[in-house]
């Protein structure tokens, strides 16, 4: 983590126009649909959203705070929020604030979440898991500079890649008091066999050569090195997702007994990647 100071800006979050947002985002939600996420946003009273710019390995990468109205002279627990997808894909926009970050502000977090660098007008390059995972690093550290947090006091939320990379941070750091990982890639082997239309996407984001592909792939899988985790878990996954196969899970899960590690698990018998119908049992 840096030790000079990280954040550049904070300013109002700004909700993105349906229009400059990728094609795999506009293929998933109706306009109409994502303009009752806007209105929803605009109508919040007790919790506010900024966007940050701060500083990762000299990059200036964007991230976003959501904070209950009334922190004024608090100490509030940290949620690290690391986002799914890759690239500009996943971006974390008005409805991920919905779904998730909202519901952790308003129950009395500082939520941090970066877009990872290269994203939503951050410079850099998303790695998917490489030096992106320093963008989580330090987003952590950025904490000190927020009068309303407590960084001593920090705990993590990862959704589908963001668990991937919240276990890649927690693998080195183990000042976490506990993580929950919903709909999560933790084995970048089954990953690629389950979903052979992503082999393209995820040569192309890594950066891989056929060469150096189970190297990097290992970095990447919790399955590995579940020996190395430390933080108490939460799991949970659909089982009829059919973006990352519940297998994942069960895979981490064995080797979480195996070592003796703390957690717990739900799988969810109609539960798709999103686990959309499945969010108030999850937030509970």
């Amino acid at each position: 983590m840096q030790s000079k100071k990280i954040i550049v800006d904070i300013k109002p979050f700004v909700p993105h126009v349906f229009e400059t947002l990728d094609e795999h985002t506009q293929a998933g939600i109706t306009k109409l649909v994502y303009q009752d996420a806007i209105a929803w946003f605009e109508a919040v009273q007790d919790v506010e959203f900024l966007r940050m710019e701060y500083l990762s390995d000299g990059l200036k990468v964007i991230g976003i705070i959501a904070k209950p109205k009334d922190s004024a002279g608090k100490k509030l627990p940290v949620v690290i929020y690391n986002r799914g997808g890759t690239n500009d894909s996943g971006k974390i926009t008005v409805r991920q604030l919905h779904r998730d970050i909202y519901f952790l502000a308003k129950n009395g977090y500082v939520v941090l979440a970066t877009q990872y660098r290269g994203n939503d007008g951050g410079q850099g390059r998303d790695g998917c898991g490489g030096d992106d995972v320093n963008d989580v690093l330090n987003i952590m550290s950025a904490a000190h500079e927020l009068d309303y947090a407590d960084a001593t006091n920090l705990f993590m939320v990862g959704f589908s890649r963001g668990a991937m990379q919240g276990l890649m941070v927690m693998r080195h750091y183990r000042g976490f008091k506990a993580a929950a990982l919903i709909s999560g890639v933790f084995d970048l082997l089954y990953f690629e066999q389950d979903r052979p239309d992503m082999i393209e996407v995820l040569m192309n984001v890594i950066g891989h050569t056929p060469g150096n592909k189970d190297e990097e792939y290992a970095k990447r899988s919790a399955t590995r090195w579940a020996n190395e985790i430390t933080t108490p878990l939460l799991i949970a996954h659909g089982e009829k997702d059919s973006i990352v196969d519940v297998r994942e899970a069960r895979a981490l899960v064995e080797k979480l007994q195996q070592y003796g590690k703390t957690y717990e698990v739900f799988y969810y018998p109609d539960g798709e990647h999103d686990l959309t119908a499945q969010r108030p049992d999850i937030h509970n």
